[in-house]
């Protein structure tokens, strides 16, 4: 009973990754009116199912190298939490970080021993991106929400003010949101469903039988790839491309993948073809990047208050959740010409936000953390890449490093619950998929 309630609640988890349903409970009294998702405690539907599913499997963590690595960064957040500003909205913070760590850890385990399966997974996220391109797509053809409020959707029109738009040719568009709080966010989940999607259809038979399900995978990934093209994301069509490349020379480079490979590259030959007379102008309408920019010379600011904070409070950082108060009081926005509400936002960017909040230590431990994932991983996968255990292990690592890089220019996988989400599921399935979780494990703590 315990396990089919286990598997019932991580695939739901799973497929609701983008659903962002939420009730306000209260604002953290500040001296600023900062935008309301950096200083305000809400109770996410999300939360509910992630702490239930750790509450009943955290006897089942193992406490090996990694996990100590992943246990020492969250001790060092939680020092930080009694050096910020608002010790409330650090908690908050930091229950956030600890929850999904965790999770990732009960996931890692879970996968190790065989009870989660990878390719049921990214069959459940694939489903989960495809529900989001639809959201997203009718979003796009009534510029505007769909009504879906409950599940999290911004409330998005043509009158809004601060709803992301492109400019085309033929006029300004939405950006496409889904049920998530930005274009760039929906986007980084799309390229996590069209991989996951990828993986399922290497792993797909090649009968006669399997032609229906071979054919929806490809409508799937179209459909996907359309929503993507929608958001307007350059990020995040620098990861896809990443992604999807690093995944056709490794299919080329192998006998066992070659064919469908060239399948993939058909594909992507085709969309382009389609794109060209379906978008026409919409798919070259972020095409280029100029310094002079507000995208870029925001980003630019924002990591310019976070370096000033770090060289502040070095060693143990401002606090979990607190870098917007903190830049705020000391006037770093201020000093940048950031006098409205709306303009006051984290770094845009993963390694200095975590390094301004919990300190240089943090950062320390975080890469650590990182280094005990990935590169045992990343050997074992050289190691196997003619396997199918090669094959399990390069699409998440491919996906864990496509969101480092995503990391580089962006801030949702550490303070936006569907970013932090996708992160730290990410991480617990590379760490369960290797087999150094099994090999390198010191003792399981249930005894």
């Amino acid at each position: 009973m315990k396990n089919s309630l286990n598997k019932l609640l991580f695939y739901l988890l799973v497929f609701l990754v983008p659903i962002g349903t939420k009730k306000f409970i209260t604002s953290f009294p500040e001296p600023f009116k900062i935008p309301i998702s950096y200083g305000s405690f809400f109770l996410y539907g999300l939360d509910i199912i992630v702490l239930l599913f750790v509450v009943l499997n955290l006897r089942k963590i193992s406490l090996d190298r990694r996990a100590w690595w992943l246990l020492s960064f969250l001790a060092a957040a939680l020092v930080s939490v009694f050096f910020s500003l608002s010790f409330g909205l650090a908690v908050y913070a930091f229950f956030h970080l600890a929850l999904f760590a965790l999770f990732a850890l009960i996931i890692a385990r879970m996968m190790s021993d065989g009870f989660l399966n990878l390719k049921n997974t990214f069959l459940v996220l694939g489903c989960s991106a495809v529900a989001e391109a639809v959201v997203g797509l009718l979003q796009f053809r009534d510029q505007a929400s769909v009504g879906l409020r409950i599940l999290g959707e911004s409330v998005l029109g043509p009158m809004t003010e601060g709803v992301a738009r492109a400019s085309t040719a033929f006029g300004d568009f939405l950006r496409i949101y889904g049920t998530m709080p930005h274009a760039n966010i929906l986007a980084g989940f799309l390229v996590f469903g069209f991989v996951a999607l990828l993986f399922v259809f290497s792993r797909t038979g090649d009968e006669k039988r399997d032609a229906l399900k071979r054919l929806g995978i490809v409508a799937a990934l179209f459909l996907i790839l359309s929503a993507i093209l929608l958001t307007f994301s350059r990020s995040g069509l620098a990861v896809f491309v990443f992604a999807v490349g690093t995944t056709i020379v490794y299919g080329l480079s192998e006998a066992f993948l070659r064919r469908r490979s060239l399948f993939l590259i058909g594909i992507l030959l085709l969309f382009v073809v389609f794109s060209a007379f379906g978008f026409k102008g919409l798919a070259t309408a972020r095409d280029s990047v100029s310094l002079t920019e507000p995208s870029v010379t925001y980003r630019v600011d924002y990591g310019l208050i976070a370096f000033d904070l770090i060289r502040s409070h070095p060693i143990f950082g401002v606090g979990v959740g607190n870098e917007v108060l903190a830049g705020l009081t000391a006037g770093l926005y201020q000093g940048q010409g950031m006098h409205s509400s709306w303009q006051w936002q984290p770094a845009h960017n993963l390694y200095l936000l975590i390094a301004s909040e919990t300190g240089l230590v943090g950062l320390a431990l975080f890469v650590g953390f990182l280094w005990s994932v990935f590169w045992p991983a990343a050997k074992e996968f050289w190691k196997e890449r003619k396997s199918e255990q090669g094959l399990n292990l390069f699409f998440p690592l491919v996906l864990g490093v496509s969101w480092l890089a995503f990391g580089m220019v962006d801030h949702f996988f550490w303070d936006l619950e569907s970013g932090q989400l996708m992160f730290w599921l990410t991480l617990g399935i590379i760490m369960g998929v290797s087999a150094h979780s099994s090999t390198d494990r010191a003792y399981p703590s249930e005894g």
